[in-house]
């Protein structure tokens, strides 16, 4: 995407890294890796702080269908629409993530 946009993959870039920083923004990764840990992989990078625990500051990376579905919908539905604020409480609370 560099070689062929190189305005549109930093624009893009810079807004991964934005939604990986924040903690409340990942109601529905964190349900689904409660729920199914093989949908993701751990990863962790020196330009982004994550929100998993562990060693070091680790992200999830989908590796399934179900991982996709799950960082699209946070993504792309839930903090446009501003519900990953109601949800990602909820749902940490109940899988013991808060």
């Amino acid at each position: 995407m560099f070689e062929s946009n190189p305005t549109g993959f930093e624009s893009f870039s810079t807004d991964v890294i934005t939604f990986e920083q924040a903690a409340g923004e990942h109601g529905l990764e964190n349900l689904i890796f409660a729920i199914d840990p093989s949908a993701f992989d751990r990863q962790n990078s020196a330009d982004v702080v994550g929100t998993v625990g562990g060693t070091a500051a680790e992200y999830l990376v989908p590796e399934s269908a179900l991982g996709y579905l799950a960082v699209g919908l946070d993504y792309g539905l839930l903090t446009p629409s501003g519900l990953d604020f109601v949800l990602t409480p909820l749902i940490d609370a109940l899988f013991g993530n808060a």
